[in-house]
C-alpha cells in the first residue's frame, strides 16, 4: 500500500493506493491529524508514504514522527527545475510551492498541452505552461477567506460574512455587500483567465485545470472551457521518480 498526502494550509487531503488503484481517499482539517494517524495504524501494509506539504511544519513533523516510530519510509516531494518533462520557471525552484509545483506537473502530464492550472485554496495561484513544458511563471492573489479577512480587517463598520452555499457564479451585480465581495473576485478571477488565454501564442489548445476548495466556483463561471481536479497535487506525487 502507497498512502498519498497533500497538506495544505487548512485541510489535507489522502488516499491509499494499492498498484495504482485508489482504495480510499478523504479529507481531514489540520487539527484532527491524530485522528488519522490512529486510522493509518488500522492499515498492516504501508510500504510507503509521499507528501506534499505547505502546511504548519508541526503537520510535517507529526507525520514524520510517526513513519520513523512505524519504520515506513516517508518522502517528501520537492520542487525541481525539471520534473517528467516540465522545466520550472523560476530561477530557484527551491522557493516555488510543492503545491504549485505538483500541480503544474500533473497538469501538464494529463494533457500535453499549453495549460492554466489554477489552485483555489487560502491564496488563489495562477500557474502557466507551454505546450513543450516550460513553466513560464504565474500569479498569486488572495483565495476566498483570505479576502473576506482583509475586508474585515478595514471594515470596521460591518461585519462581513459570505456564505459558501452563495451562488456567486451569475456575473449580474451583487445585492449585498457579501455578494459584492464574493461576485467581485470570482468576476475577476474569471477575466484574469480570459485575458491568458486571449494572449497566448497557443489559444485554441490552451487547457484550463481548477483544483483546491473553491475551485468549483471558479469552474462554474469558466463554464465547459475548463476542467476540475480535485485530486491534481496528489495526482502530481505519482511523478517524484521521473
Amino acid at each position: 500500500m502507497r498512502v498519498e498526502i497533500d497538506a495544505g494550509n487548512s485541510r489535507v487531503k489522502w488516499r491509499i493506493c494499492a498498484e495504482q488503484i485508489v482504495e480510499s481517499r478523504g479529507v481531514f482539517s489540520n487539527k484532527d491529524i491524530e485522528v488519522f494517524l490512529k486510522a493509518l495504524d488500522q492499515i498492516p501494509s504501508i510500504e510507503n508514504i509521499y507528501i506534499a506539504s505547505v502546511s504548519h511544519p508541526s503537520i510535517l513533523n507529526r507525520i514524520a514522527t510517526y513513519c520513523s516510530k512505524r519504520g515506513c519510509p516517508l518522502i517528501e516531494a520537492k520542487t525541481k527545475k525539471i520534473t517528467a518533462g516540465v522545466t520550472c520557471g523560476y530561477s530557484d525552484p527551491s522557493i516555488l510551492g510543492i503545491d504549485r509545483w505538483l500541480g503544474i506537473v500533473a497538469a501538464y502530464n494529463r494533457f500535453r498541452l499549453p495549460c492554466i492550472i489554477i489552485d483555489a485554496g487560502t491564496t488563489l495561484t495562477i500557474d502557466i505552461v507551454s505546450g513543450d513544458g516550460r513553466h513560464l511563471g504565474g500569479y498569486i492573489l488572495p483565495g476566498k477567506e483570505m479576502s473576506l479577512n482583509i475586508m474585515n480587517a478595514g471594515a470596521q463598520q460591518i461585519q462581513i460574512n459570505i456564505d459558501n452555499d452563495q451562488n456567486i457564479t451569475n456575473p449580474s451585480p451583487g445585492n449585498s455587500t457579501e455578494e459584492c465581495i464574493a461576485k467581485g473576485q470570482i468576476l475577476m478571477i474569471k477575466s484574469i483567465i480570459e485575458y491568458l488565454v486571449k494572449n497566448s501564442e497557443e489559444r485554441n489548445k490552451t487547457q484550463i485545470i481548477a483544483t483546491g476548495g473553491n475551485a468549483q466556483d471558479i469552474i462554474n463561471v469558466l463554464g465547459s472551457d475548463a476542467h476540475f481536479d480535485p485530486e491534481l497535487i496528489l495526482n502530481g506525487l505519482k511523478f517524484l521518480d521521473l
